[in-house]
Order: C-alpha cells, then structure tokens, then sequence
C-alpha cells in the first residue's frame, strides 16, 4: 500500500508518453480519422498536450474538469461524440483504463470500446478488445473498415 500511493503522489505519475504515439496518431490523421482527447483531468488536459507536442492531432479536447463530468459517466462520452458531429455507434474510444475507458464507453453506445494495455495487465479478460502498442490502432481501423473478403 505505501509503495501505491508512494506512485500517487508522483507529478509525472501521467506524464509519460508513449514513444509510438506521433506515429501512431499521425496516421490516424492520415487515414481521415477525426480525433477526439477525453480525460479526467483538473483542468490542464490542452497544455499537457501542448506540451508534448499531441495537440495537433486532436481535433477537440474534452477535459471532464471543465465539462463537469468525470468517465465513466455518459454524458463526457456523450459530449465528445456531439463535438465532433457524430453520433456514438460511429466512433472507437481508446483507453487504458477497463472501467473509466472501456465500461464507460460501451455503456454509451460507442461502436468499439478498445482497450491500450500497454503494460499487458489485462490479458485474463476474454470479452475485451484490446491492442498492447499504439501503433497497432491505425492498422485495427483499417481492417474494420475494409474488410477482406
């Protein structure tokens, strides 16, 4: 217990972006996926992105802090989808968190709740859709939206 909240009280705690995320946004953007950030956040979801250079991909920013509701709930979901002119059974949610990300998701009516398990802890869930390395998203949605035959 002391060593988790020893990790709680560190500032970077959420601050580590993962090496694969340019590439990996970027051809989202390249593939004309438009491209929503939601977090729960205290206000400060823009400049982090700003500061780490992910701001451009992003073609809205929904920081619960300044909405007023927090994930898992449906209306940050809701508000996201409405944002960018779409309706839920038209978008994927990528998170790393089972129940904020993914629960919250599929609990809106959002088509695909995926799950970034990076750090491979939930590799026990059967009925989740998940991908271990950003880069892997681009080439999921390219599947998904032109199947083989």
């Amino acid at each position: 217990m002391r060593a988790f909240q020893a990790c709680l009280r560190r500032p970077d705690l959420y601050s580590d972006v993962d090496p694969d995320a340019h590439l990996a946004l970027g051809r989202l953007c390249n593939q004309g996926i438009r491209l929503a950030a939601v977090a729960n956040s205290e206000g400060a979801l823009e400049d982090e992105l700003v500061a780490t250079g992910l701001r451009k991909y992003f073609e809205a920013v929904i920081d619960s802090s300044h909405v007023g509701v927090q994930k898992p709930h449906r209306e940050i979901f809701d508000i996201a989808v409405s944002t960018l002119g779409l309706s839920a059974n038209q978008c994927w949610f990528l998170g790393d968190g089972l129940v904020n990300d993914v629960l919250g998701a599929r609990a809106a009516g959002v088509a695909v709740p995926l799950l970034y398990d990076r750090y491979h802890l939930y590799g026990h869930l059967p009925a989740t859709a998940r991908i271990n390395r950003l880069t892997e998203v681009p080439d999921v949605i390219d599947r998904l939206r032109h199947p083989s035959g």
